[in-house]
């Protein structure tokens, strides 16, 4: 028995298909409508994401003029510590500076006041009495207050201690003149004489 083999073996047709441009245009919109659903999306998007980021930019901006604010107030306070070191520096500056003015005037003051108050003492005018001797300033400002019956009798006291050479660079004015009393017609008087 001879069989006979058929080596060849039929493969199917291949069946080309061909568009039609209806289908081709009808591709083409489908494309370009998915196209513009995407760019309308993406465009969207857009739009609200830079009116949140104006919104955002605007509260930073804000936050930072915050923060400055804040920075000027308390970058010029330091900590506590430090503080309360400049403070304490600060007052022993104007405390030695206190010292040196004193211990100034303490050594002016040595010079003693006697002299003046036995000037004082021999320069005797009826009628004028001394009621408060102020020396001040090392004897640089002298304020003598008293009483008297008339404005002579204090016109002759004056000339009597501004002759005198312990008052020497000093010259005694009137301060004030008032009425103290109706029934004796007593005048309080303030000298008043500086170098």
């Amino acid at each position: 028995m001879k069989r006979r083999i058929n080596l060849y073996l039929s493969l199917p047709k291949i069946k080309t298909i061909y568009l039609s441009t209806k289908r081709i245009l009808q591709v083409c919109a489908a494309v370009f409508i998915f196209l513009l659903g995407v760019t309308s999306y993406d465009y969207i998007q857009n739009f609200t994401l830079s009116g949140r980021l104006g919104k955002i930019r605007s509260a930073e901006q804000q936050a930072a003029k915050r923060v400055g604010v804040l920075s000027k107030k308390y970058s010029s306070t330091k900590t506590s510590a430090e503080s309360k070191a400049l403070k304490l520096s600060k007052e022993i500056d104007s405390k030695s500076k206190l010292l040196a003015v004193l211990s100034k005037k303490m050594s002016l003051n040595v010079r003693g006041f006697s002299k003046y108050l036995q000037s004082l003492a021999q320069q005797i005018v009826p009628g004028v009495w001394l009621s408060k001797i102020s020396i001040e300033n090392g004897g640089g400002t002298i304020v003598l207050t008293g009483y008297t019956f008339s404005t002579k009798a204090i016109a002759t006291f004056i000339k009597k201690i501004n002759s005198d050479s312990a008052f020497k660079g000093k010259k005694f004015k009137f301060f004030k003149v008032e009425k103290v009393g109706d029934e004796q017609n007593t005048l309080k008087f303030i000298l008043h004489a500086e170098e």
